[in-house]
């Protein structure tokens, strides 16, 4: 009879109205093991989802950022300074700050506004050195791995002293170097000369302080904005060594002094400009809050094409003899003689005559007083 019990036990209907399988315990810790690895499968999937978007939108916040601090200091377009960014969604970027300076509606409906509010709003009062949104900002800034607006700068007035901290500063091109330079005429000591200010956004002049060094650094582009390759950057020759560091004085001002050792047409013909910035890793304080400038283009030209005489055939066809400078002197001197003996001749019959003259007048004389 306990048998009996047993198997209808075993057989006895579920919630449901089913019957429960007859299966022994290794089945049962099988079949336990399989439902735990599915559920921690789709479980892993869902985190791997999750993370992926966190990533996504953490690398968005970044991009923002960075793109709103560009635009906020970026002069291109401007009309003294028409050239395009090269920095993409730039200009878009620039009317969504004119927007969010002025905007303070928080269900606003303008693309980007409310998601870009925030992230500002985040980065000036986060304090977090590690912070996952605002570390790696602050430190591509830092080691100006983010183009800050190299476009170049406008504006004069008042010098004032130099402050690190806030302030946006801009290298100002003050004297263009020549459009046309001839790398071999003059020497290996002819060059060309770029000078530079040192000035505020809003156009002041700026000084340095004593404690100050602000180094630069030069690289060519050609004049369509595209960089040259590094190995193409060795043509690049600054004077006096291109060893010593570019400085500029405590008045604001450096003149950069360079050779370009390639002419435009080893280039298809393209023309070279000089690219200035700031090297933030040997300034001292660090500074990464100043933007570059671009020259003038230039055209590179081995020398100056001139135009030879073309030189009369002799009259018996024969090949010119090439004349001796003595001969060439002999026949000077002799030519010279020639002149002076026709001079003294000219002076004596000048005499003579005023030597006739006066006897004429002596014979005429008795004649006046009849």
């Amino acid at each position: 009879m306990p048998k009996q019990k047993n198997k209808k036990l075993k057989n006895t209907a579920d919630a449901s109205g089913n019957l429960e399988p007859d299966l022994s315990p290794e089945q049962l810790k099988g079949n336990m093991w399989e439902n735990m690895k599915t559920e921690q499968s789709a479980q892993s999937a869902e985190h791997a989802k999750i993370v992926v978007y966190r990533q996504q939108v953490l690398r968005q916040q970044q991009q923002r950022l960075l793109l709103l601090r560009h635009s906020d200091k970026c002069l291109a377009g401007m009309p003294q300074h028409p050239e395009e960014c090269f920095v993409p969604h730039c200009a878009q970027m620039k009317v969504l700050w004119q927007h969010i300076a002025k905007c303070k509606d928080q269900q606003c409906k303008t693309s980007y506004c409310v998601s870009s509010r925030h992230v500002l709003s985040h980065y000036q009062r986060c304090k977090n050195k590690v912070c996952s949104i605002c570390g790696p900002v602050r430190e591509m800034i830092k080691s100006s791995m983010w183009p800050g607006g190299n476009t170049q700068p406008q504006g004069r007035g008042n010098a004032r002293t130099s402050g690190t901290g806030n302030d946006i500063l801009v290298l100002v091109v003050k004297k263009q170097p020549v459009d046309r330079f001839y790398k071999d005429e003059g020497g290996k000591k002819k060059c060309m000369e770029c000078t530079m200010a040192l000035e505020s956004k809003d156009g002041q002049q700026i000084t340095l302080k004593k404690d100050e060094k602000i180094v630069l650094k030069c690289r060519l582009y050609f004049e369509s904005g595209t960089r040259l390759e590094e190995n193409d950057q060795s043509i690049l020759n600054l004077l006096p060594n291109g060893l010593e560091p570019i400085t500029i004085a405590t008045s604001g001002i450096v003149t950069v002094r360079f050779r370009i050792e390639k002419v435009s047409r080893r280039k298809d013909c393209q023309r070279f400009k000089l690219f200035t910035e700031v090297d933030p890793e040997e300034s001292i304080p660090e500074v990464g809050h100043i933007q570059g400038c671009f020259s003038q283009p230039i055209s590179v030209f081995s020398k100056t094409k001139r135009s030879r005489p073309r030189s009369s055939k002799p009259v018996d066809g024969g090949k010119r003899s090439k004349t001796d400078p003595t001969n060439e002197v002999r026949a000077l001197r002799a030519r010279v003689q020639e002149l002076e003996q026709e001079l003294e001749l000219r002076a004596r019959v000048q005499k003579l005559e005023q030597e006739l003259e006066q006897e004429l007048s002596k014979v005429r004389a008795p004649f006046c007083s009849l």
